[in-house]
């Protein structure tokens, strides 16, 4: 499954100035996928601000990536961006319990999402049997 993408049309300001803006949209289903040997895992968790949802790749029992696709949190509402989580999860084992470093400023939101995707894991691997 892929992650798709939305665009909102934000209007205002004195000039009326419209802009589109790309955003992630949530996960489709809650089912996991499997395509080329990459399982795609999505996930909610609980964030301070609100949901956090997302996917996660797993490939021969490895993180590929973790995407964020909704999330309220930090002031700026982007606190958990692409940008800040890198390559933090990619190549850890997939399994419980993940040692993964805070984002510097967002370390609750940051344990929040660890968490989520350890939780998401976990049923993963127990619906499987995957030990």
């Amino acid at each position: 499954m892929g992650v798709g993408l939305r665009a909102r049309l934000i209007t205002g300001g004195l000039l009326g100035l419209a802009a589109v803006v790309a955003i992630a949209a949530p996960p489709r289903s809650r089912q996991p996928t499997a395509r080329d040997g990459r399982t795609t895992l999505p996930f909610r968790g609980r964030g301070v601000q609100g949901p956090i949802d997302g996917v996660v790749t797993v490939e021969a029992d490895r993180i590929v990536d973790v995407t964020v696709t909704h999330s309220d949190e930090g002031v700026d509402r982007r606190a958990l961006a692409p940008d800040r989580i890198g390559d933090r999860f990619r190549g850890r084992p997939a399994r419980p319990p993940l040692a993964v470093d805070a984002i510097s400023g967002a370390t609750i939101s940051t344990e929040r999402l660890i968490e989520a995707v350890e939780q998401r894991l976990a049923r993963w691997r127990e619906a499987e049997h995957v030990r």
